[in-house]
């Protein structure tokens, strides 16, 4: 299941980043999130059915996370930086099995108001107590998240259970560019995102705040650069790829 999981996860990635891209472009595309592109599946042929297995998928990556963050099947220990890895697992685990549901939702034909969920939530945390330094505090976590996926591109430590044992050395370079192209990209994205929660925490107004299309749009629209968003989308899409990598070539068994 947790291979099936990275293959949808790559399938969320591709179409993300190849909107974006063709609308930066101009030809015909446009930025979105990962609920636009379930849209997308949906308005093919067979689309119902194409989310349906792609929920299948999407549960599996969730389950997978779920279970390295509480088993520790991962081995990151317990210390202080061990259980803040495994945090972010179970948090990814949480965002994919929401994702499972709005999948399976979608492909049984039940419409769902579009709700930006992030704004949403960032109203919820605004209006508890300590709640503007709440978000802030999440805000400086995303684009801490961000940092991070940076450094592990200039580093080229992206995945350690990776196991290209048989693979060509002209394919594993091969799979190490794409894979730091896609951390890079992946991570400016949330650099940007981290910054808009940052103001929505400082101005009090959830509205501010925004996710990866809003972020792939602000490319466009604040930095004025149809050809960053281009770059970032086309990395989005080359996160995509590796996932798919990550499906064939990934140590899943327990370390």
């Amino acid at each position: 299941m947790a291979r099936a999981g990275y293959a949808a996860k790559g399938v969320l990635y591709l179409l993300i980043g190849g909107l974006a891209a063709a609308g930066a472009a101009d030809a015909g595309g446009r930025t979105t999130d990962s609920h636009g592109a379930f849209r997308v599946v949906h308005h093919q042929p067979y689309g119902s059915a194409w989310l349906g297995v792609l929920a299948v998928g999407l549960a599996g990556y969730a389950i997978w996370r779920l279970a390295a963050a509480f088993t520790d099947a991962e081995c990151k220990g317990s210390g202080p930086a061990g259980l803040a890895v495994r945090a972010g697992y179970a948090a990814s685990g949480v965002v994919h099995a929401a994702l499972t549901v709005a999948a399976v939702r979608l492909s049984l034909g039940i419409r769902e108001s579009q709700r930006d969920a992030i704004r949403e939530w960032t109203a919820r945390f605004l209006d508890a107590p300590l709640g503007q330094w709440l978000v802030g505090a999440a805000g400086v976590g995303i684009i801490g998240y961000g940092g991070r996926q940076l450094y592990r591109a200039w580093s080229g430590s992206i995945d350690r259970r990776l196991d290209l044992t048989g693979v060509g050395a002209d394919r594993q370079r091969w799979i190490l560019g794409l894979a730091r192209f896609g951390v890079i990209a992946r991570g400016i994205v949330f650099a940007i995102i981290g910054t808009f929660i940052i103001r929505a925490g400082l101005a009090a107004d959830a509205r501010k705040a925004g996710g990866i299309d809003d972020a792939l749009r602000s490319l466009r629209t604040e930095w004025h650069s149809r050809l960053a968003l281009g770059v970032v989308a086309l990395g989005l899409a080359s996160y995509g790829g590796f996932q798919f990598v990550r499906a064939r070539y990934r140590t899943i068994t327990p370390c």
